[in-house]
C-alpha cells in the first residue's frame, strides 16, 4: 500500500506489545515519493508515545483493579438495583483511567440509557464485524488525532507541542548545548549595544550585578517568571565573558534591568539598599526600548524561545507606566501564542511512579514553564475588562499551577509557607474567575437581560471574597517574624490587599456607571466606593513607607481616584462632609501621582483627576439632586444614544434598562432598589469584610 504505514483495522498496535520495546517506534514513509527524486525518507520518532502509554498503564492499573473490586462488591449487595447510577459512574471512571475522557461503555456496562430502554436496538448496537478489542479502540481513538496532527505539521514546518521543556523530544524546539553567543558583546560591557543602528546604554557589570540581586530579593515575587539561580548564573557568565546562550536572552536581561530601575527610582530606601549611583544608570525608557529592539532584531516571532516570553511578561512591570499599553497588549498576545507553540499550556507533571527521577535541569525548566504560563494567564484574564475578550481558553489548558516552592530546591511546600511563588499562585486564583465573569454576561452579540447580568455580578462578587478569604495567613495579617526574614513579604501583603480591593471593583465594572444613577445598583456603588477608599489608603501607606514601585500601585490608584470623583458629584448636596472628605482623599492621591517623574501613567492620571474635579464643579445642586452630574448626560448620550430623552437627558430608569429587552413591564419583579435592600449573599459591607480579612486591629489599618 502506498502512503503512510499507519495502524488500521487490519494492522493493530497493542500498547502492551513487546514489539514496541527498543529505542524508538518509527513510522516510515514507505513509498510516498520515488527515491530517485533525491528526497530523504521521513522518520517520526514516537518513542515518547511509547513511554507515555507504558507510564499510563503502570499508573492506572492498581486503581482499575481496585475499582473493579468495588463494582463487584456493590453488585453483590441485595439492594444493588438502587445503586445503578453509582455503579455506572464507577465504571465510567474505570474507562477514563484505561482509555481517556470520552471512552464509550462496553461489555454491557451502563453509562446512560441502554438500547432496550430506548427501544432503538438496531441503531445503537454496532455490527459485530466493526467491534474491536477495547484497548485498541482506546488507542486508536485517542492517539490517531494527535498522530495525524504530527504528520500534518511535518508538511507545515510546525510542531505538535506538549513536549516542553524539550529535553528528550525530537521537535525543532529541542534545546541542544550550543556554543554561547558573543555577537557584539565586547562593545556592550559598560558601554553601548549596537542594536540595529540604535544605541542604548546598559549598566556596567558591577552596577548590573547589584540591580539583578536587588530584583531577585525585592521584585521577582511579583512576576515569578524565572528560576533566579539559573538566571543569575547566566548573568555571571555574561558579565565575565560577554557571552550568552541565545541572542534573545539579552531581551530578558534588559527587561529585568528596566523593571529594577523603574521600581527603585522613587524609593530612597531602595536606592540606598542597591548602592548604585542612579545618575549613571540608563533610564527605564532606554532599557525598555533596547529590549524591544533586541526582540525584533533577533526575530522573536520566528525564533521561538522562552526567553522572549519571559522578557515580554516581565516588561509589563514598566510598559504601562511608559505609555506603552497598546504595545504591551500586542506583545502579551504574541507571548501567549509563542508559549502555546512551545507547549507551555500543556506541560505534563513529572511521573509520580516510585523510583522515578527527573534531572535537575529538566525540573527547573518545567517549573519555569509553569511559572511563565501562570503569569501570562494572570495578565490575559485581568485584561478582560479592557479587551472584552481573552486569549487563553481555560478549557484548553492542562498545565497545573507552579509549585509553592522556593528556587533553592523547588520542593513543594504547604500553602501556609511563604515562597517566591506564593503571590502569583494566589493571584491566579482570582484571575481565573474573570473569564467566567465575562461569559456569564452573555455573548457580544446577545447580552443577557440586566437582571440576570446583575445576579451574575453579585455571584462573582461572592466568589472573589471566598477566594480572598482562603489566602494564606501571611498575606492577610502582618507578622513581624517572617517579614523580617523575607524582604518582599510585607510589600507583597500590602500589594495583594490593594489588588483584592481592585478586583472587587473589576467584578462590578459592568454596572459601575449605572450604580451612580440608579438606586437598584446601590450595592455596587457602595462596594466600589469603599474599595476605592481602601486602595487610596493603602497606596498612601506604601508611599509613606518609601517602598519600591509596583506598576499596579499607580494603575489602581488612578482607578480608585476616578471612582471617588464619581461619588463626590453623585452625593446629595446636603451631605457636604462626606463629599469634602472624598475630595481631600482624591487631592492627596493626585499629589502622590504628580510626584512620580518619569511615570507617564501617573501623569495622565493627574490630568484625568483634574478634568474630573473641574468638570464636576461646574454642576450645581440642582444637577446633583437630579442625580445627573459630572457630564453623565453627555457620557450616556454616547453610550446609549437610542435611550436619550427629547431634552437630551437620561433618566435613571432608562439608564438601568438600556440595551435590555427584558426591562420593567407588567408583572416584572425588577424594580429600583430591588438589590439595594436584598441579601446579596456576601455578608457584611466591603469595609467590614476587608478589614476583618486583612487587618488585626484598627491600628494596623492606618499603618
Amino acid at each position: 500500500m502506498n502512503g503512510w504505514a499507519a495502524p488500521g483495522r487490519d494492522q493493530r498496535i497493542n500498547p502492551g506489545d513487546r514489539s514496541l520495546d527498543g529505542s524508538a517506534w518509527r513510522i516510515r514513509q514507505t513509498s510516498f515519493a520515488p527515491r530517485s527524486d533525491g528526497r530523504l525518507p521521513v522518520e517520526i520518532d514516537c518513542s515518547r508515545e511509547k513511554v507515555r502509554i507504558k507510564r499510563h498503564i503502570l499508573q492506572n492499573d492498581d486503581q482499575v483493579q481496585f475499582l473493579h473490586s468495588v463494582v463487584a462488591d456493590l453488585e453483590r449487595l441485595p439492594y444493588h438495583a438502587a445503586l445503578t447510577t453509582t455503579i455506572a459512574r464507577v465504571r465510567d471512571r474505570i474507562l477514563h483511567l484505561q482509555f481517556g475522557d470520552d471512552a464509550a461503555p462496553h461489555d454491557g456496562q451502563e453509562a446512560g440509557p441502554s438500547a432496550s430502554d430506548t427501544g432503538d436496538t438496531a441503531e445503537t448496537e454496532a455490527p459485530a464485524e466493526q467491534q474491536v478489542p477495547d484497548t485498541q479502540v482506546g488507542f486508536r481513538k485517542f492517539r490517531d488525532p494527535s498522530l495525524l496532527t504530527a504528520l500534518e505539521h511535518l508538511a507545515w514546518g510546525r510542531t505538535s507541542g506538549k513536549c516542553f521543556p524539550h529535553k528528550a523530544c525530537g521537535c525543532k524546539h529541542r534545546r541542544h548545548h550550543a556554543e554561547p553567543h558573543a555577537e557584539g558583546m565586547p562593545s556592550m560591557l559598560g558601554r553601548h549595544i549596537d542594536a540595529g543602528g540604535a544605541e542604548a546604554a546598559v549598566p556596567d557589570p558591577d552596577d548590573a550585578r547589584k540591580l539583578v540581586h536587588f530584583h531577585i530579593q525585592h521584585l521577582a515575587w511579583h512576576h515569578n517568571c524565572w528560576h533566579s539561580p539559573t538566571f543569575l548564573a547566566e548573568c555571571e557568565t555574561f558579565w565575565a565573558t560577554g557571552t550568552y546562550n541565545h541572542p534573545l536572552w539579552l531581551a530578558l536581561y534588559l527587561s529585568v534591568l528596566s523593571a529594577t530601575v523603574f521600581g527603585t527610582q522613587h524609593s530612597e530606601k531602595a536606592k540606598a539598599a542597591i548602592g548604585v549611583d542612579t545618575a549613571r544608570l540608563p533610564s527605564t525608557q532606554q532599557l525598555f526600548s533596547s529590549m524591544i529592539t533586541v526582540l525584533y532584531r533577533h526575530h522573536f516571532l520566528q525564533d521561538l524561545t522562552l526567553y522572549s516570553v519571559q522578557a515580554i511578561a516581565i516588561s509589563t512591570e514598566v510598559a504601562h507606566n511608559l505609555g506603552e499599553s497598546e504595545l504591551n497588549a500586542t506583545l502579551i498576545y504574541a507571548g501567549i501564542r509563542i508559549s502555546e507553540c512551545l507547549g507551555l499550556h500543556r506541560i505534563d507533571d513529572p511521573p509520580a511512579l516510585a523510583g522515578s527521577t527527573e534531572d535537575w535541569e529538566t525540573r527547573v525548566e518545567r517549573e519555569v514553564g509553569k511559572r511563565v504560563w501562570c503569569q501570562l494567564t494572570i495578565q490575559d484574564h485581568f485584561a478582560i475588562p479592557f479587551t472584552e475578550t481573552y486569549g487563553i481558553s481555560p478549557g484548553q489548558v492542562s498545565t497545573s499551577y507552579p509549585s509553592n516552592a522556593d528556587d533553592r530546591d523547588l520542593v513543594h511546600q504547604p500553602e501556609n509557607v511563604p515562597t517566591v511563588s506564593s503571590y502569583c499562585r494566589n493571584l491566579v486564583q482570582l484571575a481565573v474567575l474573570m473569564p467566567e465573569l465575562a461569559d456569564g454576561l452573555g455573548t457580544a452579540k446577545q447580552q443577557l437581560p440586566l437582571k440576570q447580568q446583575y445576579d451574575h455580578v453579585l455571584h462573582m462578587d461572592r466568589r472573589v471574597r471566598e477566594v480572598v478569604n482562603q489566602f494564606p495567613p501571611f498575606f492577610l495579617k502582618g507578622d513581624l517574624e517572617p517579614e523580617a526574614s523575607i524582604p518582599w513579604l510585607q510589600i507583597a501583603r500590602k500589594s495583594l490587599a490593594i489588588t483584592a480591593a481592585e478586583k472587587i471593583i473589576m467584578i462590578h465594572r459592568p454596572f459601575l456607571f449605572r450604580s451612580f444613577q440608579a438606586p437598584a445598583y446601590a450595592f455596587t456603588r457602595k462596594t466600589c466606593t469603599a474599595a476605592a477608599t481602601t486602595i487610596l489608603r493603602e497606596h498612601n501607606a506604601l508611599t509613606e513607607a518609601d517602598e519600591v514601585s509596583i506598576w499596579t500601585h499607580t494603575a489602581f490608584c488612578i482607578t480608585a481616584a476616578v471612582i471617588l470623583c464619581l461619588e463626590i458629584y453623585s452625593t446629595p448636596g446636603s451631605d457636604t462632609t462626606t463629599a469634602e472628605h472624598h475630595r481631600e482623599t482624591v487631592r492627596a492621591a493626585r499629589q502622590r501621582l504628580a510626584s512620580r517623574s518619569g511615570d507617564l501613567l501617573a501623569q495622565r492620571g493627574v490630568t484625568l483627576v483634574d478634568v474630573l474635579l473641574n468638570e464636576g464643579s461646574q454642576y450645581g445642586e440642582q444637577a446633583l439632586d437630579q442625580r445627573v452630574s459630572m457630564g453623565f448626560d453627555w457620557i450616556a448620550s454616547v453610550l446609549y444614544p437610542a435611550k436619550n430623552t427629547s431634552s437630551g437627558g437620561v433618566s435613571a430608569e432608562q439608564l438601568m434598562f438600556a440595551q435590555d429587552s427584558h426591562g420593567p413591564g407588567p408583572g416584572s419583579d425588577f424594580s429600583p432598589g430591588a438589590w439595594a435592600s436584598s441579601d446579596v449573599g456576601v455578608g457584611a459591607g466591603f469595609d467590614v469584610w476587608f478589614n476583618s480579612v486583612f487587618f488585626d486591629n484598627a491600628q494596623d489599618m492606618v499603618l
